[in-house]
C-alpha cells in the first residue's frame, strides 16, 4: 500500500515537471511575441516621426536626383523678394484664385 502511494507520488510529480516545463516555453514564447510587437510598433511611430525630418534636412537628394540645398524652401517664404519683378507660379495661382473669389 505504501509501495503504491509512492510510485503514483512520483508519477504525478513527472506528470507536474513536464507541464511546468511545458507551461515555463509557452510564456516565454508569448512574452517574446509581446515584446516583438512592442517594438516593431516603437520603430514604426520612430520612423513617423524622424523619416520627415530626414526627408526634408538640407543637403538630401530629391526624387529627380538634384540635391536639395534649401534654397526651395526659402524662396517660397521670402515674400517675393527674390530678385524678380515677375512674380512666381506660387504666387500667380494664389493671385487668380483670391480673384475668383471676391
Amino acid at each position: 500500500m505504501l509501495e503504491d502511494k509512492t510510485e503514483t507520488l512520483r508519477s504525478e510529480a513527472a506528470t507536474f515537471q513536464r507541464q511546468a516545463v511545458t507551461l515555463k516555453r509557452s510564456m516565454w514564447w508569448r512574452n517574446m511575441k509581446l515584446k516583438l510587437l512592442c517594438g516593431f510598433l516603437v520603430l514604426i511611430v520612430l520612423g513617423y516621426v524622424f523619416v520627415p525630418m530626414i526627408a526634408n534636412m538640407p543637403g538630401v537628394q530629391d526624387d529627380d536626383g538634384k540635391q536639395d540645398d534649401g534654397k526651395r524652401a526659402a524662396s517660397g517664404s521670402d515674400g517675393g523678394a527674390s530678385g524678380s519683378d515677375e512674380p512666381s507660379e506660387d504666387e500667380a495661382s494664389s493671385d487668380s484664385s483670391v480673384l475668383r473669389y471676391r
